[in-house]
């Protein structure tokens, strides 16, 4: 510890033999050395403390000279020119932030732990002026959130407005979602996307700006005053207008969210809301002539989780809640878990014998049964049919097998049989030998593996630009073209080929009225998969979505003729608005550019006769009704396609009738910016930060759930969410990506070694380091005025860390006294003697039953004690005919007649 090297104990006794005398006079000389040493160097630098050990001193030394870069310890205080007291270091609390958030540990705890490391590494506690107090650092964290606050709003102004090369303008979104947390009361998260502000390459000009690393920034997981849509939408203003830059607010491109009709109406209200803020602001909102509509992208995530869920109802039927006796495969699923979770060591134990000389091998593993059909169920269906498959030397699978074992011993080794589990195994034991249970559970593993994980895959994936995911919003038509609909139009045509374990396990079956039954409900399950898909998939193929649809190499060109041909002909417009841009539209320079083009569009008119049948389909839903029709030209409008510097682009390809381009291409985005930039970058532009789908707010909900604690405040869990998921995520996923490089691609999981841990912690510690660079003190001066005042420590203690529940709290009671005003428009209040007069009649049970007492207890004797049953499990002899005597009287029974009988003849004696 103190740099010394070892000696042997033979120079050891020597140096405990010194006697006292010389070794008086070497202390001496060590304590003259160390006054020799401190007098020699200047000032107070590199003096040795007067109880210091000469040998630490001087490893100390050698440390600090000879390793680059390592020091003992650093000032973690400055003194403030404002007031010239200490004050934590702004990079030095980002550092504590991160321990903090990252390892969930408590404020009131930090500090003890601290000096617990400081006996660690420097051998001692920290001094005072080594460690901030509690309060310092809970005021701190505010700080910090206002800083990244403004960083986040330098990025946004470079990001977002009309910032492409041509001008179109880039929009940010939002995504909500609502839950339930500790207290029942409801949760209503908020995420928006940003951009991080770092470039990979300084040579990118302006033609990548949506190319860049897109974020996730939580704005909050707070409640919203009320639970409907209007209620979330005032609590959307209230965190975007904290949040948001009043120069990025107009560009709110729209929403992502779940397929419930209140969530699209809460992006509505917000955008609602938005619009008139800007208008009582003076802020120019409107885009291109328009005012504008909200973007609303519905989760396709959500969409994939209905259509597995409605086929695998229809095949297998649904699940009856709080019956745990039924015969179904998901029951199946629920009683496994049950049974192995009570004891999984003893439960894989029986496994392994029953396997022991097989050469085989299963390790269970269970979950619990979802009742909405996540890809959980599915992937635990297929492990229990791998289950099944395994045969042992005495004909049984291992499923059959374990369950008879679980029941002999009542499901656990010690103690008492457990009846439940008794029972339940043995109704897996019946179960595993259901031809019906078999199929059904060969339906869920293949409604995940063949359909739920090709499309969880795709939208897990990083779009072709980005290089995080969940904005592959441009590419989910390929998605939907390419896969989904074929997918299950094909499986109604082939079912089996498309479900071929399912059909293999069908086509086994002996009784044919069985196997008739079970192909039809594979049809109908097809055919209400397909129903789900169509149904929740509508508002891809309407305005503002359909556009997504122009890159498509077939149908793309397809759609733009028949667009062409309804602002023609169907739109009933004054002018030729959609196409030629009026004087006031103008945004900026690039519309005035002469740009040289073909003249002309694709034929829309099919003046030959001819109007294939693909385009006619495209033209009945794109004019089902005139609202649809309304919706397509306002569109159109809004993202800017009416505009002279993408015509003629737009004109090229709606002449495209044989494609150009593969349709089943790896990068579709990057072959149609290649031949079609500007429009590409019209498209972008509205879409590229847009989620494509809600996966981030669950996510949300899930840290919430494991960090928010009653007595936490609402405004340090939304900067601790806010923390994990738009800084940690990049330094976690860096940290990820070293051992993905080094991982053997054949093989399908590998654990990371020891050695990779420890690089990635280093590598933690110098991501730390790294961030921690933009907080200096000078960032304080570049602040805004007012933002320089809200920083400040005595303004963020004044305004107290609780102010977000203060702010729910008067919100909360405004409300409360609204609806009460309203409600006593339409009712009166109670009164005071028509409720004593309905108090007066009443009575307490107690009270009513208080003259029948004795009534109930003999009924309570003769439900317990005066029964056979009793009789039998007392002894013959003295203690039986005490029993009889005590219990008789109460039930009217004479004594007379049983004296002299034995306690056998008294058992057989009838009406005893």
């Amino acid at each position: 510890m103190l740099g010394g090297t070892a000696i042997s104990i033979a120079e050891f006794d020597a140096i405990k033999g010194i006697p006292k005398s010389i070794l008086g006079r070497k202390i001496k000389n060590f304590v003259d050395l160390k006054e020799h040493i401190n007098s020699g160097l200047p000032g107070d630098l590199f003096h040795i403390g007067k109880n210091q050990l000469v040998l630490e001193y001087v490893n100390h030394g050698l440390r600090y000279t000879k390793t680059s870069g390592e020091c003992l310890s650093q000032e973690i205080h400055f003194i403030s020119k404002h007031n010239n007291q200490k004050e934590l270091r702004l990079d030095c609390a980002h550092m504590i932030r991160h321990i903090i958030i990252c390892y969930d540990i408590s404020l009131s705890k930090f500090a003890g732990l601290l000096n617990c490391f400081g006996c660690l590494l420097f051998g001692r506690p920290l001094r005072d002026d080594e460690f901030p107090s509690t309060s310092t650092i809970r005021l701190h964290i505010p700080r910090l959130t206002t800083i990244d606050r403004y960083f986040a709003a330098l990025v946004d102004k470079e990001t977002f407005g009309y910032t492409t090369k041509h001008g179109f303008a880039v929009l940010w979104y939002l995504i909500t979602d609502d839950t339930v947390h500790l207290s029942k009361r409801k949760h209503h998260g908020v995420i928006r996307t940003g951009r991080y502000g770092e470039d990979d390459d300084d040579d990118s000009n302006d033609t990548d700006i949506m190319e860049r690393q897109p974020r996730f920034i939580t704005l909050t997981s707070s409640s919203a005053v009320g639970t409907d849509a209007e209620a979330n939408a005032n609590l959307n203003m209230k965190v975007m207008l904290e949040e948001i830059h009043r120069d990025v607010l107009p560009f709110l491109g729209g929403g992502t969210v779940d397929g419930a009709g209140s969530a699209r109406k809460e992006i509505i209200d917000t955008m609602v809301k938005l619009i008139s803020y800007c208008e009582e602001n003076e802020i120019d909102y409107i885009r291109y002539g328009v005012v504008p509509r909200p973007i609303i992208i519905q989760d396709f995530f959500h969409i994939d989780n209905v259509a597995i869920n409605g086929a695998s109802v229809i095949f297998s039927g649904d699940s009856e809640r709080g019956n745990s006796r039924q015969f179904h495969p998901l029951q199946l699923c629920q009683s496994i878990h049950d049974v192995h979770s009570v004891d999984p060591v003893a439960s894989q134990n029986i496994i392994n014998k029953l396997l022991a000389g097989t050469g085989k091998t299963y390790k269970l593993k269970t979950n619990r049964e979802r009742p909405q059909r996540w890809r959980v169920n599915g992937l635990f269906a297929l492990r229990i049919i791998e289950m099944m498959g395994i045969t042992l030397v005495n004909g049984n699978n291992l499923l059959t097998s374990w369950a008879i074992e679980m029941h002999l011993i009542g499901g656990k080794v010690a103690g008492v049989d457990c009846q439940w589990m008794k029972q339940t195994a043995s109704e897996i034991a019946v179960m595993s030998q259901s031809a019906a249970i078999k199929i059904s559970l060969a339906f869920e593993a293949e409604l995940v593996s063949n359909y739920f994980d090709i499309t969880n895959a795709d939208h897990a994936r990083k779009g072709e630009f980005q290089s995080r995911s969940g904005f592959v919003t441009m590419g989910l038509p390929f998605l939907l073209l390419n896969f989904v609909v074929p997918f299950w139009r094909g499986a109604k045509d082939k079912p089996k080929e498309y479900f071929p374990r399912t059909g293999a396990l069908i086509d086994e079956l002996e009784d044919e009225e069985l196997k008739k039954l079970k192909m039809e409900q594979l049809e109908a399950a097809i055919e209400c998969g397909l129903e789900k898909v169509s149904k929740n998939t509508e508002q891809f193929f309407k305005a503002p979505l359909i556009f997504l649809l122009l890159p498509h190499p077939v149908e793309g060109p397809r759609i733009l003729r028949m667009m062409v041909r309804i602002f023609k002909w169907d739109s009933d417009l004054d002018s030729d608005s959609p196409f030629d841009v009026d004087d006031d539209y103008i945004e900026n320079e690039h519309d005035h550019v002469d740009i040289e083009r073909e003249e002309g569009w694709g034929d829309w008119k099919h003046s030959n006769g001819t109007w294939p049948k693909e385009e006619k389909v495209w033209y009945d839903i794109l004019s089902s009704d005139k609202e649809t029709i309304a919706d397509l030209v306002h569109y159109w409008q809004q993202l800017g396609l009416q505009r002279n510097c993408v015509r003629a682009e737009l004109m090229k390809l709606s002449k495209i009738v044989v494609p150009t381009r593969d349709p089943y291409s790896k990068h579709p985005l990057k072959d149609f910016k290649e031949e079609f930039p500007i429009i590409y970058e019209a498209l972008s532009a509205p879409f590229c930060f847009s989620a494509s789908n809600s996966r981030i707010v669950e996510m949300l909900h899930s840290f919430a759930r494991q960090c928010v604690r009653e007595q936490t405040p609402i405004e340090f869990l939304a900067a601790k969410m806010r923390y994990l998921i738009d800084n940690e995520y990049q330094n976690r996923k860096d940290r990820r990506d070293v051992f993905k490089e080094r991982a053997d691609p054949t093989k399908r999981r590998q654990k990371a070694k020891h050695l990779d841990r420890k690089e990635t912690q280093q590598m933690e510690g110098e991501q730390l380091m790294n961030s921690s660079m933009k907080y200096s003190q000078s960032i304080l001066e570049e602040l805004p005025d007012e933002l320089k005042e809200e920083c400040k420590i005595r303004n963020i203690a004044n305004r107290g860390v609780r102010n977000a529940e203060k702010e729910y709290e008067e919100a909360t009671n405004q409300a409360w006294e609204e609806k009460r005003t309203k409600k006593l428009q339409r009712t009166s209040l109670l009164t005071l003697d028509a409720i004593t007069a309905e108090a007066n009649k009443l009575k307490t049970n107690h009270d009513i039953q208080w003259q029948d007492r004795e009534a109930r207890k003999m009924n309570e004797v003769t439900k317990t004690v005066a029964t056979k049953t009793h009789f039998n499990k007392v002894k013959a002899g003295d203690q039986f005919y005490d029993e009889v005597i005590n219990v008789l009287p109460h039930i009217g029974k004479s004594l007379d007649e049983l004296k002299k009988m034995n306690k056998t003849a008294m058992m057989k004696k009838g009406g005893v």
